[in-house]
């Protein structure tokens, strides 16, 4: 199982923050050793098959314009095969019926260029009333931000109530599979939140600076894990020993080295870099430091069920070049998003069906089979199918988004005051959520030991 059982580096976890940390360092002639402990690396990213095509059962895009993460990308021969999706338009869920999402409020702030306001006010999301409290927004001054607050309140206090309810709630909160009363602005939209805290006006902040977005969204022709073998490849190419299949059980400190314990295989190391999600990292830290172990668990993670779903594509009323919708979660539905896979995505094309991926607030306890049913009502309540699919398939994910809840800066701050020395932390836990943001999380962590020598 391992050739040898010394390593500059042991870096546990074998998802993007894993493999993009472990990429950076065996590329600066470190000795690297990866474990995984489940038997498929890629961590959130799984995707498997139905009726014959691709589904994903975690995230089903990546956001490309992050230069770190490009660079990746680049390097391991990832960037020239991503593919753009065939439509990125999408719907919301507002005033009782799906209604065009402007593309101008991707970022959850309005721009105030003509064309912008004439597309947000002719799409119907919001109330007069509520239309004339975001356009005065440039007026209203808040007091200095003395601390964090959460996505519900800065964007009440700048936007008004029914935009948060109607655009803000969707946007952040059903992605995120969690409640933004609870969602921390400095941590989440910290570029949302700096502008606040210098009392600028958001809106023209924003519609100065749309023209020069430069992000886009991409995946492989195989699905995202396309991008984990192409990393996987490109890592056992560079030298990086990649175990998977073997959990480690404890981790511990001999005379300033780490002795990293799988089964009954020790293995040493001068650092150890944990790229698991937080309670993960809790648990192997209980024999090193009960405070950061405490630290660690109390990073809170959302409850999400994605359902696939295969449909006749005669059983599919929602028409036009749309890739799917979102739910506020005050709709009094349990669905809170859908993307209509084989519209977006050309991999998931197929002849007369269509592939519908949903995801819906986790019941604790319930059966797949409720969520199958459950998702299937809801679409027909909502006028976007008719009848029941051919096929779904269920996956439940207990520990699904890390929530950045208010005050999550001061914690992770704690968290690196305690944290040991030569003992690393990467991943979407502590400081960004998305596929690009791991792996700027594992590279960043890579370059601090590597700033050490």
């Amino acid at each position: 199982m391992f050739d040898e059982q010394q390593y500059d580096v042991v870096v546990i976890g074998g998802g993007i923050s894993g493999l993009s940390a472990a990429i950076r360092l065996s590329g600066a002639g470190k000795k690297v050793l990866l474990l995984e402990a489940q038997t498929d690396l890629g961590g959130k990213i799984r995707t498997s098959n139905i009726m014959g095509v691709t589904v994903e059962e975690g995230p089903d895009e990546l956001i490309t314009g992050y230069k770190k993460f490009d660079e990746m990308l680049k390097l391991t021969d990832t960037y020239n095969n991503l593919i753009s999706p065939e439509t990125s338009n999408f719907l919301i869920y507002s005033r009782n019926r799906l209604r065009k999402f402007p593309e101008s409020l991707v970022t959850g702030v309005p721009s105030f260029n003509l064309k912008d306001i004439r597309e947000f006010v002719t799409s119907g999301l919001l109330s007069p009333k509520a239309y004339f409290r975001v356009m005065i927004e440039p007026l209203i001054k808040l007091n200095k931000l003395e601390s964090d607050i959460s996505i519900k309140d800065l964007f009440e206090k700048k936007f008004g109530s029914e935009f948060t309810r109607n655009v803000v709630d969707p946007l952040f909160g059903g992605i995120m599979g969690a409640d933004v009363s609870i969602i921390s602005s400095r941590s989440y939209i910290p570029y949302i939140y700096r502008i606040v805290e210098q009392k600028k006006s958001v809106s023209l902040y924003f519609s100065r600076r749309r023209t020069n977005q430069h992000f886009g969204i991409s995946s492989t022709p195989t699905g995202l894990n396309g991008i984990v073998q192409s990393f996987k490849k490109y890592a056992e190419g560079i030298g990086v020993k990649i175990v998977t299949g073997h959990a480690v059980d404890s981790i511990s400190n001999n005379n300033g080295s780490w002795i990293v314990m799988v089964g009954s295989i020790g293995i040493k190391c001068k650092r150890v870099l944990l790229a698991v999600p937080s309670y993960i990292a809790a648990k192997l830290v209980h024999n090193v430091d009960k405070g950061l172990e405490s630290l660690l668990s109390s990073i809170k993670y959302s409850e999400i069920t994605v359902i696939n779903s295969v449909y006749t594509a005669d059983s599919v009323k929602l028409h036009g070049k749309f890739s799917g919708f979102l739910v506020p979660s005050y709709s009094g539905y349990k669905l809170r998003g859908c993307t209509l896979m084989s519209r977006k995505w050309g991999y998931a094309h197929m002849e007369d069906h269509e592939l519908v991926r949903c995801f819906i607030t986790r019941d604790s306890g319930k059966s797949e089979e409720y969520y199958i049913q459950q998702t299937a009502k809801e679409l027909i309540q909502m006028g976007v199918t008719k009848g029941v699919p051919q096929k779904s398939q269920v996956k439940i994910w207990d520990a699904a988004l890390p929530i950045y809840t208010v005050g999550h800066a001061e914690l992770i701050q704690k968290i690196n005051q305690t944290i040991p020395s030569n003992m690393y932390l990467a991943g979407a836990s502590y400081n960004g959520v998305g596929i690009a943001s791991s792996g700027i999380s594992g590279i960043e962590a890579a370059e601090r030991i590597l700033s050490i020598n």
